[in-house]
């Protein structure tokens, strides 16, 4: 099998798995984000994330992280689902959240190329990444011709906006690159305009320590009450700067089943939210990413927004 035939095979299967898009890029050091990284760091915009302050260098190059590294092959998981539950519910949640945990989800799907490309190839360093150690995932998948790092620092694609997981394969084996996205916002600036908190300081530019996203789900101390009209209800993760984009404006719903909203879910009142119990948490949140950020911290957020 010829490099052309091996990637259009693992193309193929990428999709067959329910990906919406995969792409290849050559694996090499991203001395750009490594530079902006160090830069956003020293302003101290990545809040209480520690983590991204240790190992720049693995984050940077990806033949630190696997021995031989030829290639990242990168897809994306549309997980886009109208959002049907502020209406009925007050209360809002990001739609990443809205069905299983990504994570396991998609090293599921990965999984299933990794063990193609090792019996096919022979490969003895492919691995794979799903927000599970530090590597450039939007960088790698704008490489892979995916899409373009978008103003409110995501990635764009022009069939999922930005509501899309990124998941990572770095592989020994050398396939046949895709062409790196210019970025297409433009003179568009809808996304900074759009966030409550002033937390896209600048194009590309994110302070977590005002992202409505880390204030409900990673931000341990009370929240200031300066906050409560701008969270828009949220009591986990937002999506007002993706809402924003031009982008998301005409998206198809996932046909994934695994991302679409929970039962569980979309029987939850605005009533049941604001009596949670621990109990009850744990029901609702079985394989769900909310169940990571704790039955606290999501009661927080509710007792927060009551008196609005």
């Amino acid at each position: 099998m010829n490099r052309q035939e091996l990637s259009s095979g693992i193309k193929k299967l990428m999709l067959e798995t329910g990906a919406s898009g995969c792409g290849f890029a050559r694996a090499e050091k991203l001395q750009r984000e490594y530079e902006f990284l160090k830069r956003w760091v020293s302003h101290e915009f990545h809040a209480e994330k520690t983590y991204l302050e240790q190992n720049p260098e693995l984050r940077a190059d990806p033949e630190l992280l696997v021995p031989g590294a030829k290639t990242v092959i990168a897809a994306l998981f549309n997980y886009y689902n109208q959002d049907t539950l502020s209406a009925k519910q007050q209360y809002r949640i990001s739609r990443y959240a809205y069905g299983r945990d990504y994570h396991m989800v998609i090293k599921e799907k990965l999984n299933i190329i990794a063990d193609y490309i090792r019996k096919t190839t022979g490969s003895l360093n492919t691995r794979i990444f799903v927000d599970s150690a530090p590597i450039f995932e939007k960088a790698w998948a704008q490489r892979a011709g995916l899409g373009w790092i978008g103003k409110n620092s995501l990635l764009v694609n022009k069939d999922t906006g930005t509501f899309h997981f990124i998941g990572i394969i770095v592989t020994d084996v050398e396939l046949q690159y895709d062409t790196p996205v210019e970025e297409q916002c433009g003179t568009c600036n809808l996304c900074v305009e759009a966030c409550p908190t002033g937390a896209l300081v600048g194009p590309h530019e994110l302070d977590v320590r005002k992202c409505i996203s880390h204030l409900t789900m990673e931000q341990k101390n009370p929240l200031d009450a300066s906050l409560k009209e701008k969270l828009n209800n949220f009591i986990y993760g937002c999506d007002l700067c993706q809402e924003a984009c031009p982008w998301n404006q005409n998206l198809k719903p996932c046909i994934d089943k695994p991302f679409q909203l929970s039962e569980s879910l979309n029987m939850m009142s605005k009533e049941d939210w604001e009596n949670l119990t621990e109990e009850k948490f744990l029901e609702i949140t079985a394989n769900s990413a909310m169940r990571r950020v704790g039955y606290q911290t999501v009661k927080r957020n509710i007792d927060f927004l009551k008196e609005i």
